[in-house]
C-alpha cells in the first residue's frame, strides 16, 4: 500500500545513502554507549480495531473506542489494530497501553494537523499539539504499524502559506512522547512527516527496526531515546537553501549523559535531496518550555 507520498509505508524504495554536510555534532548530543536489546512482543490483544488475525477478542470500529474501553489503573491494555487507514488524532493518557498492528504498510494511523492550524478554541495547535499520536503516560508499546502526519508540506511550503504563527507554522508531528511517557517501546514502526516528525521529551524511549522519515528537525526534543537498526530517511522539500534538511534537533539538558543514541542505523535520502545538503544534528537551545500532562507546550526553533 503506498504512503501519502507514493512510497510503500515502512519500506520506501529508491533511497540512497546520505552524505551528510553541515556543522559537526556537539559532543553531548549523540553518544554510543550500549543499551540492552528490546524484547519482541506480540501479545494477544484485549480488544481489536477492525479486522485482523486475532481470534476471540472483542472488536470495535475505531482506535478511540478501543482506548476508551481500557480499565482504570495500570493493568496492561493491549489493542490490536487491523489493516486499514485509521484517521486520528489520538492521545494516550493511561499507562501500559500496547498498540499492535499487522505491519507498517498495512496498519496506518494518520492525521494532518500542523502547528499553525487553528483548533476548536480558535488558537493554533502549536508544534506539540499537532501530533497524530501523543502519549502522556508510561509503559507504552507500539508494534508493526505506521504513524503519519499527512500535511501536504511541500505544497504549503512552496506556497508559503499555513503560517499564522510565523515561520514555524508548518511544523507537524507524527508521534509525540511527552515527558510522562517514560519507557516507551516501539518496534517495526514507521513514522512519517516532514518538519518535526518525532518529538521525544520522555526518558528511556527505545525504537527498534523502524523507519523515520522527514526533512527538517526530524527527531527533536529534550528526552532520551535509543534507536537500533533504524532507517532515518531525509525527504525532499522545495528549498534553495544550502542546508536541505536536519536530522536531529535535541534540547538535551547539559547535565544529562545521553540524548539521542543511534546504533546500527542507516541515514538515507529520497531522490531530490542534493548531495551533502543534510546536517546530522544541531543544538536547540532557545525558547523551550515543557508543561506536564496534556497542557500546551510551546517550542521555538
Amino acid at each position: 500500500m503506498p504512503s501519502s507520498d507514493g512510497h510503500p509505508a515502512g519500506d520506501p524504495c529508491g533511497r540512497r545513502r546520505l552524505p551528510h554536510g553541515g556543522a559537526p555534532l556537539g559532543a553531548a548530543l549523540l553518544v554510543s554507549r550500549a543499551f540492552p536489546f528490546a524484547e519482541a512482543s506480540s501479545p494477544t490483544p484485549d480488544v481489536v480495531v477492525g479486522e485482523g488475525p486475532w481470534v476471540g477478542a472483542r472488536r470495535v470500529e475505531d482506535l478511540a473506542a478501543a482506548l476508551a474501553l481500557a480499565p482504570a489503573g495500570a493493568t496492561p491494555w493491549r489493542v490490536g489494530i487491523g489493516p486499514g487507514e485509521w484517521a486520528g488524532p489520538w492521545a494516550i493518557t493511561r499507562p501500559n497501553v500496547a498498540l499492535i498492528g499487522v505491519g507498517a504498510g498495512r496498519t496506518r494511523l494518520h492525521a494532518d494537523r500542523h502547528a499553525g492550524a487553528l483548533g476548536p478554541d480558535g488558537q493554533p495547535f502549536g508544534t506539540a499539539g499537532s501530533a497524530t499520536l501523543a502519549v502522556f503516560a508510561p509503559g507504552i508499546s507500539v508494534e508493526a504499524l505506521a504513524v503519519e502526519n499527512r500535511i501536504d508540506y511541500p505544497t504549503a511550503l512552496a506556497a508559503r502559506n499555513g503560517d499564522p504563527i510565523g515561520a514555524n507554522g508548518l511544523q507537524a508531528v507524527a508521534l509525540r512522547l511527552d515527558a510522562d511517557a517514560q519507557g516507551a517501546r516501539l518496534r517495526d514502526v514507521a513514522l512519517w512527516g516532514h518538519q518535526d516528525t518525532l518529538l521525544v521529551d520522555a526518558l528511556d524511549a527505545r525504537f527498534d527496526h523502524g523507519v523515520i522519515g522527514g526533512s527538517v528537525d526530524i527527531i527533536f526534543g529534550g528526552g532520551e531515546a535509543f534507536f537500533d537498526d533504524t532507517r532515518v530517511i531525509s525527504r525532499a522539500r522545495p528549498t534553495r537553501d544550502a542546508v536541505h534538511g536536519i536530522v536531529c534537533a535535541p534540547s538535551t539538558p547539559i547535565a544529562r549523559e545521553t540524548g539521542f543514541v543511534f546504533r546500527r542505523c542507516r541515514f538515507e535520502r529520497e531522490p531530490g535531496v542534493p548531495d551533502a545538503s543534510v546536517v546530522l544534528a544541531r543544538p536547540w537551545p532557545v525558547s523551550y518550555t515543557h508543561l506536564a500532562g496534556d497542557s500546551p507546550v510551546s517550542y521555538t526553533h
